[in-house]
């Protein structure tokens, strides 16, 4: 094996460290606590806490965050640069469509949606649970 071929698969190792580490984070903290560190720490629960949901939870917003980029950043140096540049171009799309489910009237991201969960905490409610305030 040559020089260039070990790197290659280095580099091919890494990047599929990057796309299982996060994905396995996700499903593990969804499914044991249900939640992530940085949802109990804002108080955030995912629900409905079922271990399939939280799997297709954390697989959609792995792919979302990291998995599609890591498979276009290793594909050059496979040699496929145009393939690379359409995988570049699913993963903007990917994180475009992320990002604008948010601020729709559900509020919702993209693994929210496919997996049917949703993010609740303390205080949250819809528009249509709270009575107007009069302020005069």
């Amino acid at each position: 094996m040559s020089l260039w071929d070990t790197s290659v698969l280095c580099v091919q190792q890494a990047f599929g460290l990057l796309d299982v580490t996060p994905f396995l984070y996700r499903w593990a903290c969804r499914a044991l606590a249900g939640r992530t560190v940085r949802k109990g720490l804002t108080g955030l629960w995912i629900t409905p806490r079922v271990s399939g949901r939280a799997a297709l939870r954390a697989a959609v917003s792995t792919a979302a965050d990291v998995a599609v980029y890591a498979v276009a950043r290793v594909l050059p140096v496979e040699g496929e640069v145009l393939l690379s540049m359409l995988v570049w171009a699913v993963a903007v799309a990917l994180l475009l469509v992320n990002a604008l489910s948010v601020p729709g009237p559900a509020r919702r991201p993209l693994a929210d949606r496919v997996a049917a969960t949703s993010a609740t905490g303390p205080g949250f409610s819809t528009a249509g649970a709270t009575r107007p305030v009069r302020t005069s």
